[in-house]
């Protein structure tokens, strides 16, 4: 359902009133009775969207879900997990979202989260991408992100894997 609200307001962005005053209620309702972190985080996006005093909570849960492994593919939205990932980098949480989002089946945001990856992780970079790839053997989306990540800046992978061919195997 909330997949269709932001679908339909990227269409109709003259409705963005109407979509608040109708759904934000319900939206309201349905946070107070979840306890699932990841449709938290779903929820709030949406939410802050049309209240910005939610925005502090809105991170409080993202940092938490980000901090217990959360995945943020749970939207397949490119436009709202580019968008989340942007709200985690101004929030000092872009390497844990960026980390979460490599996996995503839309390339820009694999290309973004790579972008904030360099910046946020420094010289920790190298150990965190042999992480990721030992952690993840078999899981396709995420080693093209890191494959990309790689082709984006060919020094880093190879200094990252020690051994290149690893990502092959």
């Amino acid at each position: 359902n909330l997949d269709m609200i932001h679908r339909f307001l990227d269409q109709h962005p003259e409705q963005e009133e109407e979509a608040r005053r109708v759904y934000r209620p319900r939206l309201a309702q349905w946070l107070g009775s979840i306890d699932k972190p990841e449709a938290q985080v779903h929820l709030l996006h949406v939410l802050r969207r049309w209240d910005e005093g939610l925005k502090g909570e809105f991170i409080a849960v993202l940092g938490e879900f980000l901090a217990g492994g959360g995945d943020l593919t749970f939207t397949t939205l490119e436009a709202e997990q580019l968008d989340i990932l942007e709200a985690a980098a101004e929030a000092d949480l872009g390497g844990k979202a960026a980390l979460a989002l490599l996996p995503s089946r839309h390339r820009a945001v694999r290309l973004r989260a790579a972008e904030i990856l360099r910046r946020d992780l420094g010289d920790d970079l190298p150990r965190v991408i042999r992480e990721l790839y030992s952690r993840a053997p078999n899981d396709e989306v995420l080693i093209m992100g890191l494959v990309e990540f790689g082709l984006e800046d060919p020094e880093a992978l190879p200094e990252a894997l020690e051994e290149p061919g690893y990502a092959f195997q």
